[in-house]
């Protein structure tokens, strides 16, 4: 059994208050239409520089308005914004119960992300974005309509 020490209670809490921060930020924000829709730059943050460069969507693209979709019980649109956002609020959220957890039982948090499996989440990411994007854009959706 591995017991936490002050500093590692310190820094779950930390960890704990930032994804906390990441999941109750949306609710303040207007989800914009649009898998690509800047949603983010009401937080002044600038656009995808890599939209902007390739007309292609970053694996990230979409995610705060995902998020925010969320906060305001529309699953389908936070899907269509980035087919990861729910499941990536899911992890954060279920990371905090884990961090709050580990607090209370006083045990040591054991977790190893490789690169790959890190690149492998990312690019399986892209893909359904631009899955959802190209869907989008060539309005075979037609629900959307």
């Amino acid at each position: 059994m591995f017991h936490h020490s002050k500093k590692d209670t310190f820094l779950y809490l930390f960890y704990s208050f930032i994804l906390s921060a990441l999941l109750l930020l949306p609710f303040t924000l207007n989800p914009k239409s649009g898998s690509l829709s800047g949603t983010h730059q009401q937080l002044f943050l600038p656009p995808c520089y890599f939209y902007a460069v390739t007309k292609i969507p970053c694996p990230t693209c979409g995610i705060t308005t995902s998020f925010s979709y969320l906060t305001k019980q529309k699953i389908k649109m936070a899907f269509l914004a980035n087919p990861f956002g729910p499941l990536l609020y899911l992890l954060i959220l279920l990371t905090i119960l884990y961090l709050l957890a580990a607090i209370i039982t006083n045990r040591k948090i054991r977790l190893k992300l490789t690169l790959r499996g890190v690149l492998f989440f990312l690019l399986l990411a892209w893909c359904a974005k631009l899955f959802t994007w190209f869907l989008i854009r060539e309005n075979h959706l037609p629900f959307l309509n």
